[in-house]
């Protein structure tokens, strides 16, 4: 991930990064969950992000590789928390107001798509939404929970693994959502009866190729393999906030 943001980036050329979007928030976020120190890469980074922000506090999504770079809530939850994760000093108060319009911005959209839902909960939450408001989005995600105990991508699909996981994980992480519930309890059992015999999780894409085929070696270890990647991460995310905080 360190490698990406440096080689997307000219130190020379500040805000040229390669035209993707979702690439620099991503990577960042990511980085944080390694606990990676700020450096010079992710100063780039979060001043392309800035960048790209709008007066309203919202991201243009590209929307061209669904459902990893779809959406502008989801691309503007998550370049909104590498601001805040990753902005330097400098920064700090111009990262601020810019939370506030965004958190403005995410209070007044009104999506009917899963995923979006999910990041403007997520998105609520990282910038700091009052309660009442984040519980009126998540009866909205709760509500699309199919009967077999998973969420679906869209409502033309079948519950999967990408669709549950992060709908579980954006319901924990935003406390708008108790483990006990029947809601998450339902979720997680769809999970867990869903994992192949590998550990993973298998969905298949909807995205059109732009780039030659190359097996990454991930289960199911064909062109279904990369969202199948990140549909696995979802679902261990959600397991492991299901998690207790103790072990005896």
């Amino acid at each position: 991930m360190a490698g990406t943001i440096m080689g997307i980036g000219d130190p020379n050329l500040i805000n040229q990064l390669v035209p993707v979007n979702f690439i620099p928030p991503y990577m960042l976020l990511g980085l944080a969950a390694e606990k990676y120190p700020a450096d010079f890469a992710t100063d780039i980074s979060v001043d392309f992000i800035m960048s790209q922000v709008k007066p309203d506090g919202s991201f243009l999504a590209e929307s061209g590789r669904p459902p990893l770079e779809t959406g502008d809530v989801h691309l503007t939850a998550l370049a909104i928390r590498a601001i805040q994760l990753y902005a330097p000093p400098a920064k700090t108060q111009i990262a601020k107001e810019m939370s506030n319009r965004t958190r403005q911005w995410l209070e007044k959209v009104n999506s009917g798509q899963q995923q979006e839902l999910v990041f403007q909960l997520l998105g609520m939450q990282w910038c700091g939404s009052a309660e009442a408001i984040k519980k009126k989005v998540a009866a909205r995600l709760k509500a699309m929970q199919n009967p077999d105990g998973g969420w679906s991508q869209l409502p033309t699909m079948e519950s999967d693994a990408y669709a549950t996981g992060q709908a579980l994980y954006a319901l924990s992480e935003s406390r708008t959502a108790k483990l006990d519930e029947n809601v998450y309890q339902k979720g997680l059992a769809y999970l867990l009866k869903t994992q192949n015999k590998e550990g993973a999780w298998i969905v298949k894409t909807r995205a059109y190729p732009i780039q030659p085929f190359v097996n990454s070696q991930f289960p199911p270890y064909d062109e279904h393999q990369f969202i199948s990647a990140a549909a696995s991460a979802w679902a261990t995310m959600a397991l492991l906030n299901a998690l207790p905080d103790k072990v005896n």
